[in-house]
């Protein structure tokens, strides 16, 4: 394999710099606007603090935008046959070879993969912004697969706390239903009443566990569990969704019958969850 080098996305950039010179803008703006005079010559100098103020958050933002304008070419990732590295290092320097990589994690705030050894020591970030990111991860996926071929019968969970934050939202609207059934506020009771049963469709139907035993795959949430067939599994694909122009990787099971299962990350990355199921279904469909 050549080696295949990959840049923020030229799309992403621009818009930075848009956001750069807004901001800057903004805040220079602010500035000159607070020293203007009213128009008996005078400054209020609550507005003066306001516009100030204003001015510095912009400054923030614009400065912020700069640091990461400045930090995307040490985004770039080179990768070949042996392994990857920052395109910024030469091979020998930064090379992170595919038989060391045990682990990665994903970072949703910070838009990035991180890539760790099996002590758990950061090895690289492969950030979300690269052009060509899908064929990247693919290609990583393809890479570290035999380094998961130890996952016979794998668990994916989610942890106790989604099921304790659930529980406390749910309870928080049923307590402000109560409230508003009290005070005789309509409004806010049938509210509460519609968010209650939206939040309790959403956390008792949706999958919060999958394990394979026996040649299956057996999905559970809270008001069911389905079992399926490995034999019957049709492919394992990557997927990803956007959010406020943030990027959500998820796993999809897709199977004989044109039936699906979409996988969050169940306690480990969405990408180790489909590494390690794609080599399992691999094998069983054989």
């Amino acid at each position: 394999m050549s080696r295949t080098t990959y840049h923020v996305d030229a799309g992403f950039v621009k818009m930075t710099k848009f956001g750069f010179w807004g901001f800057t803008c903004m805040a220079i703006l602010g500035v000159v606007a607070s020293f203007v005079p009213e128009s008996d010559g005078t400054l209020n100098l609550a507005s003066v603090l306001v516009l100030l103020f204003c001015s510095t958050i912009f400054g923030g933002f614009g400065y912020y935008t700069y640091r990461t304008l400045k930090s995307f070419p040490r985004f770039s990732i080179s990768i070949d046959e042996d392994g990857l590295w920052y395109s910024v290092k030469s091979k020998e320097e930064g090379l992170i070879d595919w038989a060391s990589i045990q682990s990665v994690q994903e970072k949703r705030i910070l838009q990035k993969l991180r890539l760790q050894d099996r002590n758990g020591q950061n090895l690289i970030d492969v950030h979300y912004q690269l052009n060509n990111f899908s064929c990247l991860r693919n290609r990583l996926a393809e890479e570290v697969s035999d380094n998961y071929a130890g996952s016979k019968e794998p668990v994916f969970q989610k942890n106790l706390f989604h099921h304790v934050f659930n529980v406390l939202v749910i309870i928080s609207f049923i307590a402000l239903g109560f409230y508003g059934f009290i005070n005789l506020s309509a409004f806010l009771f049938w509210g509460m009443v519609v968010l209650v049963f939206v939040c309790l469709y959403k956390y008792c139907s949706k999958f919060y566990k999958l394990y394979v035993t026996d040649n299956s795959l057996i999905a559970v949430s809270v008001l069911k569990t389905k079992k399926y067939k490995i034999t019957d599994v049709k492919e394992v694909v990557m997927l990803d969704d956007f959010h406020k122009g943030a990027r959500i990787p998820k796993v999809c099971i897709n199977f004989c019958d044109e039936s699906r299962i979409k996988l969050p990350s169940l306690g480990r990355s969405a990408l180790e969850i489909y590494i390690i199921l794609k080599n399992i279904t691999s094998k069983e469909c054989k």
